[in-house]
């Protein structure tokens, strides 16, 4: 049988026996320590069981590494560091810890009590309330907050979820090694800044801060939820098939694959100095908004039927973009999705604003869908070359989920 050793205070087996409980063999542990009444301070070996209460004096913990240990903090107090290694579980269930450090092989669980920081290089699970403090997510972490408010700085070099609840209050940083999961019911604010430097997928609830900027080595997947901040800067990447993209003012200096969803334009203003690509959605700027393509900025559309003032633009060809220098008129369309746009050009600009002919399901170009673009969509289906027509559910990328679309697009055009 395995002992739990103290080495702080270097118990010996004689003192461990004599305090009655601790040396018990309790379900699949061989110690359990009860403190109080029991005396415990130093390091958590292998089975063991070690549970704080309140009024519990401990003046060091560390838990592992090893197997099968087990830490419940039940209402302890402690304002210095705790550690947990390799082997251990621990629940944080009442009362307050300062300093938090979990390491690779050991995982955390806290539905309740309360931390100032957390470093977690193994795995958590946070149903809390943190004010202030730091949440850092290791690159070896992964780190699930399914509930709680937590309103501290957090840091995210590995993988991190957000199911429920809110977080950020302070500063929110996605590093390159980082991903962030938001899930429908989660939503995180940095009253501060909220940096992407590495990926977030977003599926529901939202993010956003007073300043939400998507590094140029950033990736946002959007799937759902909400985009927002008073000043949103995309310098990476953005790809948006549902959800909302809203700001006070939003910058696109790196790529925007706008799909599905909505683009909000009750903000002040969308400058677009490198690349916005719209295939579909809710992407109608209103007269009165303020839309600025800058000298080396493309805004490019891609749909079918066309039209200034209401006149088709004639000679358009497949994939080839048509750059529309009018100004002071009105421009419509339908997005490749289906979905019908119309936008009045009557601002200033010096950049380019392009619109490509693209009828998912034309996989040869001949602007009609029909038995002719069957050889050409199996080619695509198993090539290696991307062919927008071809990706008839838009989701970029052309695979067997694409096949049922393109056979109701063609069942459509020749019935």
């Amino acid at each position: 049988m395995s002992s739990c050793v103290a080495r702080g205070l270097l118990f010996t087996t004689a003192l461990i026996i004599s305090l009655g409980p601790a040396s018990e063999v309790h379900g699949q542990f061989d110690t359990v320590i009860n403190v109080p009444p029991d005396r415990f301070d130093g390091t958590l070996e292998s089975n063991c069981q070690l549970n704080l209460f309140a009024g519990a004096d401990v003046q060091s913990l560390t838990a592992g590494p090893g197997t099968n240990i087990e830490v419940n903090l039940l209402g302890w107090n402690y304002d210095y560091f705790v550690t947990f290694h390799a082997g251990t579980t621990a629940n944080l269930n009442d009362g307050f810890v300062n300093e938090v450090c979990v390491h690779e092989g050991a995982e955390l669980f806290v539905q309740g009590g309360r931390f100032f920081r957390l470093f977690c290089d193994g795995t958590a699970y946070l149903n809390t309330q943190v004010n202030e403090g730091l949440v850092r997510v290791g690159e070896t972490a992964v780190v699930e907050f399914i509930g709680g408010d937590v309103r501290t700085d957090i840091d995210i070099d590995g993988i991190a979820s957000f199911a429920n609840g809110t977080f950020g209050d302070l500063t929110v940083d996605v590093s390159e090694t980082g991903k962030l999961v938001v899930n429908e019911d989660g939503f995180g604010a940095a009253d501060f800044n909220f940096s992407i430097r590495g990926e977030v997928e977003l599926l529901g609830g939202g993010i956003g801060g007073d300043f939400l900027t998507v590094g140029p080595t950033g990736v946002v997947y959007q799937n759902g939820g909400n985009l927002s901040g008073s000043d949103l800067s995309i310098q990476g990447y953005v790809r948006t098939f549902a959800g909302r993209i809203s700001s006070s003012l939003t910058r696109v200096l790196g790529v925007v694959d706008f799909y599905g969803g909505e683009f909000n334009f009750t903000f002040q203003r969308l400058e677009i100095e490198n690349a916005l690509n719209v295939y579909g959605g809710d992407f109608n700027p209103p007269s009165e908004f303020q839309l600025q393509v800058r000298s080396d900025g493309d805004l490019n559309l891609y749909g079918s039927e066309f039209a200034i003032d209401g006149v088709l633009i004639k000679g358009l060809e497949s994939g080839v973009p048509f750059t529309v220098k009018d100004r002071g008129i009105e421009l419509s369309g339908i997005y490749a999705d289906g979905s019908s746009f119309s936008m009045p050009l009557d601002f200033n600009d010096s950049g380019n604003i392009n619109v490509t002919q693209l009828i998912l399901g034309d996989t040869n170009r001949d602007n009609s869908i029909n038995l002719l673009d069957v050889s050409s969509f199996l080619d695509a289906l198993g090539g290696e070359e991307y062919l927008a027509e071809a990706d008839t559910n838009l989701d970029r990328e052309i695979n067997m989920a694409d096949v049922g679309v393109f056979v109701d697009l063609l069942l459509g055009q020749t019935n």
